[in-house]
């Protein structure tokens, strides 16, 4: 994408920097909290102890696993597949595109099921679709498969914040 452009990486990266700071800036200015401050530490240690917690950011840590290998291999699989180089730096931004519905939808399913079996739902999904990633071979089904394992990918990114809010017995305890 950068090949034919004289700005570079370095520069592409610097001005998405400048565009952010303004922009953190203000939201960091801008936001207020909406409950007061726990009075306890910092870090709340008695969290570890619940094993919903560990078993949750286990479950997290191993669809994680998961989900950013198809993000990091497949245009290297597709150029070796005899995919053109072209498109196969595209199919990183079409699993991007197919993981905003990906996030949207199972946000919206998450009202009606429940936080917790959607976002199982999402890993079993995922897994699957992952375990069909050798059989496609033709530009066709490596872009049908990025659209695939992007909608299920982005169900386990927006689904893992959406369940942590499930632990804690208190808002305040959020982030711990």
């Amino acid at each position: 994408m950068l090949n034919g452009s004289s700005i570079g990486f370095g520069w592409s990266v610097r001005v998405i920097g400048f565009i952010s700071i303004p922009l953190l800036g203000f939201a960091s200015v801008a936001i207020t909290s909406r409950l007061p401050p726990r009075t306890s530490t910092f870090f709340v240690w008695r969290a570890f102890k619940e094993p919903r917690l560990v078993l949750l950011t286990l479950s997290l840590f191993f669809m994680l696993l998961g989900v950013f290998t198809p993000l990091f291999y497949i245009p290297t699989y597709a150029v070796s597949r005899g995919i053109d180089p072209t498109l196969a730096s595209y199919l990183l931004a079409i699993i991007n595109a197919s993981s905003t519905f990906g996030r949207i939808i199972p946000g919206i399913l998450e009202d009606k099921f429940g936080r917790l079996n959607i976002f199982a739902f999402g890993g079993f999904i995922t897994g699957i679709v992952i375990f069909c990633w050798n059989k496609a071979e033709t530009s066709a089904g490596l872009i049908v498969y990025s659209l695939a394992i992007g909608f299920s990918s982005g169900t386990i990114i927006s689904g893992a914040s959406t369940a942590f809010t499930k632990r804690p017995k208190e808002p305040r305890e959020l982030g711990t």
